[in-house]
């Protein structure tokens, strides 16, 4: 039997291999090259909505909102554009000038007026001059009664050439006086040409007003070339026909009352006894034929009897450049070879005179530089050099 002390030194021994070697089943079980771990990984699951919110608590909406669908009515073509440029020339709201006495025939073209107030009388001068579109919207009208101008001495000046072309209507070689009116931006050209075409109709002349240049040149409007003309020539069929519903709109008397003294070249039918209203009804009717009507009609005043013509032009920078206009060569147009413009330019430089008298006036604003970087014509220095000394 061995003895006590060799029993307890084994059972020392068993204790401490206990404790030194861990049990193979605790070690850490560890594949290095394993993917098992990440395919037996738990999937996430989809986060389940919440309930909605209590009422009285706000809550924060990242999402898109959608717009709302617009409703309203939509402006019908060309509404915009006529409440832009509606005139208004009167205002009940204004008080009533007792004192007010207005131009006419007799009156309008005296010197005592300068420094006065007169109004526009009705049916003579201020239903012909919206005719012709010569309010402006920003000329300030529907802050007063009813339209009256103001006399400056620039309007008695205009009033001078008035009665000197008047006064030449007895001489064989009726006078023509062309004017340019030049000022500052906001400076009056505009008011001061709407005088001068009060003083035509009042005065009995036949007047023709191109309102704004700028819509000549800007290809706004239809345009094509004219046969048989050297340099070539742009006719404005649209265009033209609007100025003669214009003109006969404002000269109705004088083209009820005269008749016909020529035959004019004119691609549709015309009566023998036809009166001047009645040709001008034509190119109204017929855009395609408003250019031979023009020349016609203006074959008819230039006939001895005739009254005399004010032509007006309102912003000469726009015509003295090329216009917006293609040719068939994809190059500009310059806005001398459209047959308004030439028609106006001729008479304005003194290359064709008026031979009842007249005056061709325009204006031109100080502050509208004509753009170096824009070729011209080699014309178009000519008629400036003549422009300058008229």
């Amino acid at each position: 039997m061995p003895p006590p002390t060799c029993l307890q030194s084994f059972a020392r021994l068993s204790l401490d291999a206990s404790t030194t070697h861990a049990p193979r089943l605790v070690r850490p079980q560890v594949a290095f090259f394993s993917t098992s771990a990440v395919r037996h990984a738990v999937v996430m699951k989809k986060k389940q909505q919440s309930a909605a919110p209590k009422k009285g608590v706000k809550t924060l909406r990242v999402g898109k909102k959608k717009t709302a669908a617009d409703t309203g009515k939509r402006p019908a073509q060309g509404e915009r554009k006529a409440l832009r440029k509606r005139i208004v020339l009167s205002n009940n709201n204004a008080l009533e000038v007792t004192s007010l006495k207005d131009l006419n025939k007799e009156n309008v073209l005296s010197e005592e007026n300068e420094g006065r107030v007169m109004g526009l009388p009705a049916e003579q001068a201020v239903d012909k001059l919206r005719t012709v579109d010569a309010f402006r919207p920003s000329q300030g009208w529907s802050l007063f009664r009813r339209p009256a101008v103001l006399i400056r001495k620039e309007a008695i000046q205009i009033a001078r050439l008035f009665k000197e072309v008047e006064a030449s209507s007895t001489d064989a070689r009726k006078k023509t006086i062309r004017r340019i009116l030049s000022g500052e931006r906001m400076s009056g050209k505009s008011t001061l040409l709407l005088q001068s075409l009060a003083m035509g109709f009042l005065r009995d002349w036949f007047v023709i007003s191109l309102p704004e240049a700028q819509d000549i040149v800007n290809a706004h409007t239809a345009y094509a070339p004219l046969e048989k003309s050297e340099p070539m020539q742009y006719t404005q069929d649209d265009y033209t026909s609007a100025l003669l519903q214009k003109m006969l709109d404002s000269n109705s008397k004088f083209l009820e009352s005269t008749k016909l003294s020529t035959q004019p070249n004119l691609p549709l039918p015309l009566a023998a006894n036809a009166s001047l209203k009645d040709l001008v009804i034509i190119g109204v009717n017929a855009p395609e034929a408003s250019w031979p009507v023009f020349v016609a009609l203006w074959n008819e005043l230039s006939q001895t009897g005739r009254p005399p013509v004010l032509l007006t032009l309102d912003g000469l920078s726009h015509i003295m450049r090329n216009s917006e206009y293609m040719s068939a060569e994809v190059k500009p147009i310059h806005a001398h070879d459209l047959t308004l413009i030439r028609h106006f330019v001729d008479h304005l430089s003194g290359a064709k005179p008026l031979p009842n008298g007249g005056i061709p006036s325009t204006s031109a604003s100080k502050s509208r530089k004509l753009d170096s970087r824009r070729p011209t014509t080699s014309h178009n220095g000519t008629l400036t050099r003549k422009l300058t000394r008229a």
